[in-house]
């Protein structure tokens, strides 16, 4: 039996920690009256995450929580005038997440018996982001998609449990080896209502400020949630600034199991949420 818990586990692995990190460039002089184009440029050398992930079918679950970095997150846009008020943007974004270390709970439960598994789990997530927005002044609209690949390093067992009995652990992560290289990828989609202000300060500095609320879609579990995120990039010399921005991606609404599992003390939900400094350069014309 723990073989097939093993074999299940290495199906979700990968697809339950494919998450997105919405990433909104401020645009500096994008749809006012200060030039016809706007392209920037990214790179943070610090982002940090806070991720709970639960994925369930009608025999078991897998929850995972960790607060990965970032090896490297880069970002581009480029922004259009059409028109005296109206702008429209392309750009997106390449996080790679690296080795993420987090904590896993895994329990299958069928009419054979019910196996237990939790312990830590390392893997290598990577997101790919294409985004397109409009803006009308200073309101627009922006949607993205995000493919994300997750492969999985390593995973090992601090508890394992077979029929509610201790099973040996050495055995069961001679099992979880099988569970290693396992590769899954997913595709999430986000819509937001955006509010951008900006431009070039009299020391011939960009600034910029947005704030984003709306919606983000999780493929592997086929759930809608509010999202919301804030922008800001200050300018330091010319086209050279500081970028800062949060995202947050509220909590999937919890299924039976999960106010079952509340209701024992045990809360395990889905969310997210992101804080990331950056380097940027704005060029406009």
């Amino acid at each position: 039996m723990l073989t097939v818990a093993a074999f299940a586990l290495a199906l979700s692995g990968g697809a339950a920690h494919a998450q997105i990190i919405a990433t909104s460039i401020p645009k500096s002089v994008a749809g006012g009256g200060e030039g016809r184009w706007a392209f920037h440029l990214m790179w943070a050398p610090y982002a940090k995450w806070n991720i709970a992930t639960f994925e369930e079918d009608p025999t078991a679950f897998l929850a995972t929580k960790g607060d990965p970095k970032s090896d490297f997150l880069g970002a581009a846009e480029v922004a259009f005038k059409a028109g005296d008020n109206a702008s429209i943007g392309l750009g997106g974004w390449y996080n790679k997440v690296g080795n993420d270390s987090a904590e896993y709970v895994f329990l299958l439960a069928d009419p054979d018996g019910t196996v237990l598994l939790s312990g830590p789990l390392n893997r290598d997530v990577k997101h790919t982001e294409g985004h397109v927005n409009v803006f009308y002044k200073n309101l627009g609209v922006q949607f993205g998609l995000v493919h994300n690949t997750t492969r999985v390093n390593t995973i090992t067992a601090d508890i394992a449990t077979v029929n509610g009995e201790p099973f040996p652990l050495d055995l069961a992560n001679a099992l979880l080896t099988d569970v290693a290289g396992v590769e899954d990828t997913a595709n999430d989609y986000d819509g937001y209502l955006v509010y951008k202000t900006g431009g070039i300060s009299a020391s011939d500095t960009h600034w910029s400020f947005s704030l984003g609320g709306g919606f983000y879609h999780y493929d592997i579990v086929s759930k809608t949630v509010p999202s919301f995120f804030a922008t800001a990039t200050v300018g330091l010399f010319k086209g050279l600034g500081v970028d800062a921005s949060y995202w947050y991606v509220a909590k999937t609404k919890r299924s039976e199991l999960q106010d079952a599992l509340s209701d024992l003390g045990v809360d395990l939900d889905q969310n997210l949420n992101r804080f990331m400094v950056g380097v940027s350069y704005t060029f406009s014309q």
